[in-house]
């Protein structure tokens, strides 16, 4: 903890106001920097709260608190009717606003919608801040309300419970440091707006991947015509399964889409790819583990599927030291989630690395003659089939089931031509985009310089940016806090 402390002593009164526990976590408190200026949270950002009557026939996008990404500050949305709408009188949203989740706070729950749609509105267990305080800025709110300084508040002032809840005495006690130097409330928005913008864009990569390889199959079929038959003994005797999805008309009619693909198809093993899961990583297989949310010298960096995102990217990092030597990845390879409701998620490494490794629920998918751009290729066609819920159909099991390397043989790959393949990996990865001289970049240059990255750049670079913009911001909010004077630069992203 940064900015709270634990007491080491507590009064009487205090240990009666907190129902006699002495657990640690009921006692932090937040130790302001004596010389930096502080606001309090509902004085820095206006709260509103615009309730929406439902129509029960018209369509809204709406945001739960689980759309809220913790690691990337995005906002996503699912599409109701007005009667199916989960909350009964949900909040209306605008483009611009910062939403807080009341119960996920400290999970860094909290978004910006960035994206214009009609009828957006949200759960009523979210805070709305539609507008900042005259000397303060939207963006400088949103860095705040994402940075350690904001979390540890809020931990050190809420209720705690089941789940911890932001609620508004705690807006009034959170304080928002403001910022001296003149230029800082403009660099801190062009950090935000260059973040939200590599978040933003990764999403329409993500799409442009799933359409173009929807449109490329259906442009490309053989003159066959799909017709649904119920399973037959022999097909049945095949496969050697009841407890699946393979035998719906749903996951028939897709996987004809591959089968009657004009170039042509092939399994994942015909087309020589590998299959392989990671190491266990229990205390029993290991004999000894040390965990560590930083890297250390001689610890393994572990690239897992449940920190690998629906777009291809790794939301956070972990590392393991272990005297047990790990099984671990190599450029090219993608890895694969097998287990659970987020399995076939999946990722490729673009980079050479070392000392990295995955979990036995990560499968590492592997060909060693295969080029970087087949390798790109077959995780975004696996996105695309996860999509359409076929990894699904292919799995088998309960509580989200798993899809294990005996079971590739059932995913049918079309032989794309090169040129397309090469098409669709370039929007997952642009080997050489890099900001031209960005020790160079001001105030002035930065935004037209970022604006031609991030239009030229592929998902992992994109991500990359996202991650180095969001580690200078928290660095800005922390020299902020100390009352130390912040060097406007962007020398960080080279």
């Amino acid at each position: 903890m940064r900015y709270t402390t634990v007491p080491t002593e507590v009064t009487w009164e205090e240990l009666v106001d907190n129902q006699h526990s002495l657990a640690p976590s009921k006692y932090p408190y937040f130790v302001p920097n004596p010389t930096t200026r502080y606001l309090p949270l509902d004085q820095a950002g206006k709260f509103v709260n615009d309730r929406v009557d439902l129509s029960r026939l018209d369509f809204y996008h709406y945001v739960e608190i689980g759309d809220l990404n913790p690691n990337s500050g995005a906002v996503e949305s699912a599409i109701y009717q007005g009667g199916e709408v989960p909350a009964e009188s949900p909040q209306g949203i605008q483009p611009g606003d910062i939403l807080i989740s009341t119960v996920r706070t400290y999970r860094r729950g909290i978004g910006m919608v960035t994206e214009r749609m009609a009828d957006q509105v949200c759960s009523p267990a979210i805070l709305i801040v539609r507008a900042a305080a005259p000397d303060l800025t939207m963006e400088y709110l949103f860095a705040f309300l994402r940075s350690d300084l904001f979390i540890e508040q809020v931990l050190a002032f809420e209720t705690r419970g089941v789940y911890p809840r932001l609620d508004d005495n705690a807006t009034r006690n959170i304080l928002v440091p403001l910022p001296k130097q003149d230029d800082v409330l403009e660099y801190v928005g062009l950090l935000v707006r260059a973040a939200t913008a590599k978040e933003d864009e990764i999403r329409s990569r993500h799409r442009q991947i799933l359409d173009g390889i929807r449109h490329e199959l259906a442009d490309n079929q053989k003159p066959n015509t799909f017709a649904y038959n119920e399973p037959t003994v022999e097909e049945v005797l095949r496969i050697g399964r009841f407890d699946t999805g393979l035998y719906t008309q749903v996951f028939k009619q897709h996987n004809f889409s591959v089968l009657n693909y004009r170039h042509g198809h092939k399994s994942l093993p015909d087309l020589g790819f590998q299959a392989a899961r990671g190491t266990s990583l229990e205390i029993k297989a290991l004999g000894t583990r040390m965990d560590s949310d930083v890297p250390l010298p001689g610890y393994y960096q572990l690239l897992i599927p449940a920190n690998i995102s629906d777009y291809g990217t790794e939301d956070r990092s972990a590392y393991i030291g272990t005297p047990t030597k790990l099984k671990t990845i190599r450029r090219g390879d993608i890895i694969f989630g097998g287990e659970g409701f987020g399995k076939g998620r999946c990722l490729v490494v673009c980079e050479d690395v070392d000392n990295i490794a995955t979990n036995y629920h990560g499968i590492r998918i592997y060909k060693p003659e295969a080029s970087l751009t087949e390798s790109i290729f077959i995780r975004c066609f696996l996105s695309y089939w996860r999509s359409l819920g076929m990894i699904d159909y292919i799995g088998v099991g309960g509580s989200g089931g798993h899809c294990a390397p005996s079971y590739f043989y059932l995913i049918e790959t079309p032989l794309f031509p090169e040129a397309v393949q090469e098409a669709i990996a370039a929007l997952y990865h642009t080997p050489g985009v890099a900001y031209a001289t960005p020790a160079a970049l001001n105030l002035v240059s930065f935004a037209a310089a970022d604006a031609a990255f991030t239009a030229a750049a592929g998902i992992v670079e994109l991500d990359l940016a996202a991650k180095r913009l969001r580690a200078r911001l928290d660095a800005v909010l922390d020299a902020i806090a100390r009352d130390v004077p912040v060097a406007v630069g962007f020398d960080f992203l080279g």
